[in-house]
């Protein structure tokens, strides 16, 4: 009874897993081709650096804190002076101050801001494509395999049958 549950979590687990992985990566995908499709460049002028402490694990026993930079910038929006903050913090400082950078935006969302050419989104949609199809395929070559094991035991069961019975 617990093995057929394992079994059937293991099986339905892996199709509920993998499709989550591709239906995050598409959402990823959809929302980074937005920008591509809708938005709107402009250019923006580096007026600061943020630096700021982010939390990261460590070795999984104690938290640390990491400096991270990121860079603040200066733009106009409907003629009114605008900022905003680079959303990717970096532990080096990627833009200098005076630095002219070119931003883009999604039409009628001014909060929607970004640095054009960050691809950062597009990788992680793929890398959680490519994870979520290894997934897949991972559990469909296994539920193949433990098919063929069953049809191979019966099919043993079948050919010893008349070897048992004795006139």
């Amino acid at each position: 009874m617990i093995n057929e549950i394992f079994n059937f979590i293991f099986e339905f687990g892996t199709t509920i897993i993998s499709t989550g992985f591709l239906g995050f990566a598409l959402v990823l995908y959809f929302f980074n081709s937005l920008y591509k499709q809708n938005s709107i460049k402009t250019k923006g002028d580096v007026v600061g650096i943020e630096k700021y402490f982010s939390r990261n694990l460590g070795n999984g026993k104690s938290r640390g804190k990491q400096l991270l930079y990121r860079p603040v910038i200066s733009f106009l929006y409907n003629g009114e002076k605008s900022f905003c903050v680079g959303s990717i913090g970096s532990s080096n400082i990627s833009h200098k101050v005076g630095e002219q950078v070119t931003l883009e935006y999604i039409i009628n969302y001014p909060g929607s801001v970004r640095i054009a050419g960050q691809t950062l989104l597009r990788n992680i949609s793929f890398i959680l494509f490519f994870v979520g199809m290894f997934v897949h395929i991972f559990s469909l070559i296994k539920s193949d395999k433990e098919m063929d094991v069953k049809v191979l035991i019966l099919s043993l069961i079948h050919i010893s049958e008349p070897t048992r019975r004795t006139p």
